[in-house]
């Protein structure tokens, strides 16, 4: 049923976001992604002992099925099903309100959406590069934020 249930809502997502403007968004999203999974392995290698090299077999072997599972239940399952909810909530409650214009840009709570999974996927990123042993320069960016901020962004 789980399987039914993600290709369904990847199907719905897909479709709706033919109705609106989630071009950029989208390709943000797919580029976070790709990246986020390629620090991932890189990241889990290191942890190994491996160096980074794509190019060796090695590092395609630390993929596992267990990986591509979960990367595809968070990418399918979760977001998915967080934008179709962003999507329902923008045609019932909002009547498709622009909530925010930056730079021409028309942004409508789906594709806020789809710019905060980016955002979670580069978070992740700097996550990646930091369990691999190198600096994560997100949290270092957080440093240049009022310190009374910095209390709203820390659990």
């Amino acid at each position: 049923m789980e399987k039914i249930w993600i290709a369904l809502s990847t199907i719905i997502a897909g479709v709706l976001s033919c109705y609106t403007d989630l071009n950029l968004a989208l390709i943000l999203f797919a580029i976070a992604t790709t990246l986020d999974t390629a620090t991932a392995i890189h990241a889990q290698a290191t942890i190994k002992g491996l160096r980074f090299n794509p190019a060796k077999g090695y590092f395609w072997k630390e993929i596992s099925s267990t990986g591509l599972r979960n990367w595809m239940k968070k990418i399918l399952w979760e977001y998915g099903i967080y934008l179709i909810m962003a999507f329902a909530i923008d045609q019932c409650v909002l009547k498709s309100m622009i909530l925010f214009e930056v730079l021409g840009r028309e942004l409508t709570l789906p594709v806020l959406a789809v710019y905060l999974f980016a955002f979670i996927e580069i978070w992740s990123i700097g996550e990646n590069i930091e369990r691999a042993g190198g600096i994560n320069i997100f949290k270092r960016i957080l440093l240049f934020i009022p310190e009374k901020y910095q209390k709203l962004l820390k659990p």
